[in-house]
């Protein structure tokens, strides 16, 4: 196990100062959200602390194979990755990851009160959250009537009346269309940590799968088929909506409608890898706690999205929160935190299940019909 150094709040001073003598600190990035991460934070934080950060995009799935190369050679490389809740369980389990001492991260209170704070130990301290948006909600088109399909039922109605007019991502390569289909399990009762029990919600998808002309290989078709018209509907995350809304990349008179009883607190992690140490360690930590800072926490509803933390929120400009609170048709993060029902995901073991058993149950026998 690498070496840790033990900081407490009291000592943040002198993390600053060791820290900002560290090398070059390697972000990788498999999470996108580059408005933000690229943008915003790492400027940011480069500018706060002196810590140079080498910033690269990856993908899911090459990510695992890379770490794994890094500690199985011994070399240090990677010293920090930004991933989805599923491949930080997956780094997490193989063994790749180290723990976070959570008593160096002054800021980790700022999550509390906040959705996102049922985030600050899912991980075991293995992870840390560095941004969080809320799935699913339907997002239709003006001409749908939103109280026609504010139940389980009526959704699946309107998507089987309206055949080709509601596209989802494929499980496993969309983060709405995911959320959409645990948000069904979870509608309809089932056991979220134990896809192969489920019935009710095999059920549900398997009636209207055939209704959808297409499940896509990530969400970007989708929301290009809505903004031209071809669809009358998708799910959509709460954030990611309202970030598009803004830029006009969908319509403006589109609506939000939430049948399912439940809203997913679905984050993005940040954790660092098994190997790094000494100073790199120090830098990785101070890069942590500067993310869950108001500083950094401001950036994130510059762009348009719900931050993490309710003190961040209050921080940020009173006209970039009214442009977020507009885009996600006219309610404050404080409101949203209140009035939502919220959850975490499913752990990922459970997730990857369910996104095995949707291709074998669901897409294996997928035939679109009018």
């Amino acid at each position: 196990m690498s070496r840790k150094l033990i900081i407490t709040a009291a000592c943040t001073s002198v993390l600053a100062v060791s820290a900002a003598n560290a090398e070059t600190l390697n972000i990788y990035n498999a999470a996108g959200f580059s408005s933000y991460y690229a943008e915003q934070l790492v400027p940011a934080f480069e500018e706060a602390t002196g810590i140079n950060v080498e910033l690269v995009s990856i993908k899911n799935s090459e990510l695992a194979g890379a770490v794994t190369t890094q500690v199985d050679s011994g070399s240090s490389d990677i010293h920090l990755v930004i991933a989805g809740d599923v491949w930080i369980s997956q780094l997490e389990n193989e063994g790749l990851l180290q723990p976070i001492n959570l008593d160096s991260i002054s800021n980790l209170g700022n999550l509390a009160g906040s959705p996102a704070e049922v985030y600050a130990t899912r991980w075991d301290g293995i992870a840390l959250p560095s941004h969080a948006d809320y799935t699913p909600v339907g997002l239709f088109a003006a001409s749908v009537d939103p109280e026609s399909v504010d139940t389980m039922d009526e959704l699946k109605a309107f998507i089987c009346e309206n055949p080709g007019r509601w596209q989802e991502g494929a499980a496993g390569r969309s983060g709405p269309g995911n959320g959409h289909k645990i948000a069904i399990a979870a509608a309809l009762g089932e056991d979220l940590e134990d896809p192969d029990s489920w019935s009710a919600a095999w059920d549900y998808m398997s009636e209207y799968a055939n209704c959808v002309r297409e499940f896509t290989s990530g969400t970007g078709a989708t929301i290009k088929a809505m903004a031209a018209g071809e669809n009358l509907a998708i799910p959509m995350n709460y954030g990611w909506q309202a970030e598009l809304r803004y830029k006009g990349e969908i319509p403006a008179d589109s609506q939000l409608v939430n049948p399912y009883g439940v809203t997913f607190v679905a984050a993005h992690g940040m954790a660092i890898v098994e190997t790094v140490e000494g100073s790199t360690y120090d830098a990785a930590i101070e890069f942590l706690n500067f993310q869950l800072s108001d500083e950094a926490q401001v950036l994130i509803t510059n762009t348009i999205h719900y931050p993490l933390t309710l003190s961040g929120w209050a921080a940020s400009d009173a006209e970039m929160r009214d442009a977020t609170t507009e885009a996600v048709v006219g309610i404050t993060f404080e409101d949203f935190a209140k009035e939502g029902n919220f959850s975490a995901m499913p752990s990922g073991e459970a997730q990857n299940r369910a996104y095995s058993l949707w291709e074998e149950k669901i897409a294996a026998g997928h035939s679109f019909s009018e």
